[in-house]
């Protein structure tokens, strides 16, 4: 009935088939380079492309048969963003029902017609507000304006969103974390973050994992870079990184570091990096190539043998696939 390939991998965490009424079904796929929504007959014939453009669909959350439309999480707002929007999947129609800017998911009724949304972004922690089928809201249920208060208060310090430039000439989003009392005319250490992932991505959410904050406010920058391998900027991006663990993406991490040492607030003999599971790999393997670049090296968790990972890891897809088996 209905077969899809790739090069690199078909993403079945997040698998989108949704069948209608009339046997016709929805399957989200990657095959226009980004992650779209299409309809397909029940002979498995595409009737209609649903969704198109240069962003990707993150969550699919279900279709409503009363008024034909599909309720998604896209990026269409920018990949450091998630946004909630509905699809008429008739007319192509298509309205925003969340924040523009941010991280925000939904919970929706059974019947759409309401839904809880949960915002969040680098500024501000989560708020949960109940809104109608159409975006409006009806009633802020929570916020965390005591905390956030409490964090100005002890002069905390958001994250703030920059490109930098990689080596073959591509913009990468990143974000920077300055020290509290931040002050341009001093030089401060500086630490490169490594993601983990591979393929996770590097957003507006709001979270106090791995503590940036409270690296900067003992006196360090950090930087962390969306280098190849995340999603969001789509496949050929996320893809890149398959079979090729040391390539394009330790480049963008030594572009990353490069870029931001030649402010003149970086103390350039201070620098270092961070990171754990992939990002404690790509520590251990930035320490092999960094060319005098780092003084400090700090990995969590990291794989420093491919081969003895298959043994401790439930990943196996990627010793499978990336590196042809286990030995």
């Amino acid at each position: 009935l209905f077969s899809e390939s790739d090069n690199a991998w078909i993403d079945t965490d997040n698998l989108t088939l949704e069948f209608l009424e009339d046997n016709s079904f929805l399957w989200a796929s990657e095959k226009s380079g980004f992650r779209h929504l299409y309809w397909y007959d029940a002979k498995g014939n595409l009737k209609k492309p649903i969704t198109k453009g240069n962003w990707e669909i993150t969550d699919y959350y279900g279709f409503n048969p009363k008024t034909k439309e599909v309720y998604l999480q896209t990026t269409e707002k920018g990949s450091i963003n998630k946004v909630v929007s509905k699809v008429n999947i008739d007319n192509g129609k298509m309205q925003l029902l969340s924040q523009a800017d941010g991280n925000n998911k939904a919970d929706f009724s059974k019947n759409f017609q309401y839904f809880i949304e949960t915002s969040s972004s680098a500024q501000k922690p989560n708020t949960y507000t109940l809104k109608d089928g159409n975006g409006k809201s009806l009633k802020e249920l929570q916020n965390n304006n005591e905390l956030l208060d409490k964090l100005k208060k002890d002069n905390w310090v958001a994250r703030e969103f920059i490109t930098i430039p990689n080596e073959v000439g591509d913009q990468m989003n990143a974000y920077i974390i300055k020290p509290k009392n931040f002050d341009p005319n001093k030089k401060y250490p500086t630490l490169l973050y490594c993601q983990g992932g591979p393929q996770s991505a590097l957003t507006q959410f709001y979270s106090f994992r791995w503590n940036f904050q409270l690296m900067a406010s003992q006196g360090y920058i950090v930087v962390a870079p969306n280098r190849r391998g995340m999603p969001g900027h789509g496949t050929e991006w996320n893809e890149q990184i398959s079979k090729d663990w040391g390539g394009q993406v330790m480049k963008d991490y030594l572009s990353a570091i490069d870029d931001v040492a030649k402010e003149s607030y970086v103390a350039k003999n201070r620098l270092g990096c961070v990171g754990a599971s992939f990002g404690g790999y790509s520590v251990f393997y930035l320490a092999g190539i960094h060319n005098n670049r780092f003084k400090t090296f700090i990995a969590h968790d990291g794989v420093f043998n491919t081969q003895s990972m298959f043994g401790t890891t439930e990943e196996v897809f990627f010793s499978n696939w990336d590196f042809g088996g286990p030995y």
